[in-house]
């Protein structure tokens, strides 16, 4: 019989390299902890990975275009806003554009229909 025991697959090379791409908190413990590598490479393979991290921390996920609520949107979303077309009050940050989309930010020249009715009116109206 061998004593030599086989190591599993988080403790190879191949599996350190996984880790540290899919969940990399783990991935760098364990390349680390194992000890697969020189300690230089321990070190720039971390640096990297701090640099990354520090990058996108201030960076907001994207949302979708039609999505009706913004967290990060500098009105009040109890304030009104007038139709371009009707002239009736509505939500800010729910109006249409004239290309049919929701849009969550009244500032912008796009936003000034109720409606998706009022929106299609105007361009009939060109």
């Amino acid at each position: 019989m061998e004593n030599q025991t086989e190591l599993k697959w988080f403790q190879k090379q191949t599996g350190v390299i996984i880790l540290l791409i899919l969940f990399f908190p783990v991935g760098l413990y364990l390349m680390w902890k194992n000890q697969l590598w020189t300690k230089k490479t321990r070190w720039i393979v971390s640096g990297v990975l701090a640099v990354l991290v520090i990058a996108n921390y201030g960076k907001q996920p994207m949302s979708s275009p039609s999505s009706s609520s913004s967290s990060s949107s500098s009105y009040s979303s109890s304030s009104k806003v007038k139709c371009g077309y009707c002239s009736r009050s509505f939500k800010a940050g729910t109006g249409y554009s004239t290309v049919m989309r929701v849009i969550s930010q009244p500032e912008t020249v796009y936003s000034h229909y109720c409606s998706r009715k009022c929106a299609t009116d105007f361009l009939r109206s060109l």
